[in-house]
């Protein structure tokens, strides 16, 4: 047990483990705790973890799957790539050092033909996790709240709640680094990433870097967890929503603007969740290389002192 947990880390336990146990307990809700819980183990606490933490690892890697399927081709587009801005926000002397070394080292892109059809359909899966994610949570509750008053129906209303995130989108677009996509050092350097991450296994503040990598999965996950959940819900509601639901048909009055609020409230946090996930993906490639040239460095210098006389 003890090696187990050895073995485990941060990327294991955020971008894994606490997404997946969240959507198992959404999806199941009330039924999960009895089918998991009560019905076979008379209230055994540590039986029911035991088995989350096995359907949670499970349901998170299918999740994490998911998400290293779009990010990989969302990532060929050079301006949605954080290895982009992160060889950009380095110094240009540096950076051309990296080149020099690592320039044999690059990765062949897929054909033309190949990579524009991974972008588009990349594009396009991001923008439906993204929209079901935020744009479907008023129509699952609707659903929820019409399967338990027939009067209740959907009003497209409701969606004027998603200017934070539309707002947050065009505000990360238009404030982004003015640079050059095609820059041929930046290109090289960003090409050869599989190499210079192999470079540094047991090199530079890994902790750090694995950190970062955790917590960019752990938002990237949860958005497409929050995405899977909507789209369940539309054929049926889970319990969280049922009970929101309720509340919110309790308050009396105009559900449209209760429902509208609450749509601005989850936009911001969906956006702000967007925001972090490319921030952290930046500082890991950032760190990766700042890494990089002080290894380099280090090595040009210890090579100098042996060739003193």
């Amino acid at each position: 047990m003890t090696e187990l947990f050895k073995e485990l880390n941060i990327i294991d336990i955020l971008g894994i483990g606490v997404p997946g146990c969240l959507l198992v307990l959404l999806l199941g809700g009330d039924q999960t705790a009895a089918l998991l819980w009560a019905d076979q183990f008379q209230g055994n606490v540590l039986a029911f973890a035991a088995l989350l933490l096995v359907a949670g690892s499970l349901a998170g890697m299918l999740i994490q799957e998911l998400g290293d399927l779009i990010e990989k081709g969302l990532w060929l587009i050079p301006w949605l790539d954080p290895k982009v801005y992160a060889a950009n926000a380095v110094n240009s002397t540096d950076l051309a050092k990296v080149k020099e070394k690592v320039e044999k080292h690059t990765c062949a892109e897929p054909g033309k033909g190949k990579r524009l059809l991974a972008q588009c359909l990349s594009a396009v899966a991001a923008l439906l996790v993204v929209g079901c994610a935020v744009a479907l949570l008023p129509v699952a509750i609707w659903t929820a709240a019409a399967a338990a008053d027939d009067a209740v129906w959907f009003d497209p209303k409701a969606m004027w709640g998603l200017w934070p995130l539309g707002a947050m989108l065009l505000a990360a677009l238009l404030l982004r680094p003015k640079m050059d996509f095609k820059d041929d050092t930046i290109k090289t350097v960003r090409d050869a990433n599989p190499y210079l991450q192999t470079c540094l296994v047991g090199h530079g503040n890994t902790s750090k870097r694995t950190l970062f990598d955790g917590w960019r999965f752990v938002m990237r996950n949860l958005i497409l967890v929050l995405s899977v959940t909507n789209l369940a819900s539309l054929w049926k509601p889970v319990d969280l929503y049922h009970r929101v639901a309720h509340m919110l048909v309790g308050k009396g009055g105009d559900m449209t603007g209760h429902l509208s609020w609450l749509i601005v409230a989850f936009s911001c946090i969906v956006g702000l969740m967007l925001v972090r996930y490319y921030h952290y993906a930046y500082l890991r490639y950032k760190y990766s290389l700042e890494n990089y040239i002080h290894m380099i460095t280090e090595d040009e210098e210890a090579k100098a002192k042996g060739a003193r006389p």
